[in-house]
């Protein structure tokens, strides 16, 4: 049976047809893992069973707006202006996941947990609930075990002499 990809595995994979086609503006990529830069031939090779996904060279609309600045487009101002709305919903969107990300932090159960969640991540208020919750699950894991301090705020490892 033939390894079938995802729409999100698929978009990965378009990352390396760019690098060999930097000019192409969108790619077509069956199930199959295979891509095309023509949507009828994609559609020509994908089975019955089969499915095309259109994947946008996000390289390509970047370089477009840049050269029209150093070239002096007079619409360059638009795509400037709508580059900068497009960088502002991203940036929402990545608040809005960092956010989400923050609260699940909140609640997970082990250290580890809160560890695998965190990997790669560099968003300041994920890194901040990460290591509050880390520290909330050490004292936890300290006072379930007895280690922790007295009521008198002395090490329970103290002993009277």
């Amino acid at each position: 049976m033939k390894k079938s990809y995802s729409k999100s595995e698929l978009k990965e994979q378009s990352k390396e047809v760019f690098k060999h086609y930097p000019t192409a503006k969108v790619a077509f990529a069956t199930t199959d893992g295979q891509f095309f830069l023509n949507e009828n031939r994609a559609n020509l090779h994908a089975t019955a069973e089969g499915k095309v996904f259109k994947i946008e060279n996000e390289n390509v609309q970047e370089k477009e707006q840049a050269l029209d600045v150093i070239k002096g487009n007079k619409n360059a101002v638009n795509s400037s202006d709508d580059a900068k709305a497009a960088k502002a919903a991203k940036m929402q969107k990545a608040k809005k996941e960092a956010k989400e990300l923050a609260e699940t932090i909140a609640t997970l159960e082990t250290v580890d947990a809160v560890n695998v969640a965190i990997k790669g991540k560099t968003a300041k208020s994920v890194l901040k609930a990460a290591a509050e919750r880390i520290e909330v699950l050490t004292n936890q894991a300290a006072n379930n075990t007895g280690e922790g301090n007295d009521s008198n705020g002395v090490s329970g490892d103290s002993k009277e002499e």
